[in-house]
């Protein structure tokens, strides 16, 4: 490699260390954006017959963060 070579080749080499830096910033930050904050409970209260609940009451309880919901099931016994 001559001298007057050896700009463009570096160039060319931080180019692509830039490049190959910034794919890989994006291939990292995927997992991250997968994440949710929230979270949906679906289903259908019945007895031991098997007939749907109306107006049961469900109390949910989240005891990481201390936090309860409470709902009554609609007249198919359906949680929404």
């Amino acid at each position: 490699m001559t001298l007057r070579n050896r700009p463009k080749f570096l160039l060319r080499t931080f180019s692509l260390a830039l490049f190959l830096a910034a794919l890989l910033a994006c291939l990292l930050s995927l997992p991250a954006y997968s994440q949710t904050t929230t979270g949906r409970i679906l289903g259908t209260i019945t007895d031991a017959t098997g007939a749907t609940v109306n107006g049961a009451v469900v109390t949910v309880t989240d005891v990481e963060r201390g936090t309860v919901r409470t709902f009554t099931t609609e007249t198919s016994g359906a949680t929404n």
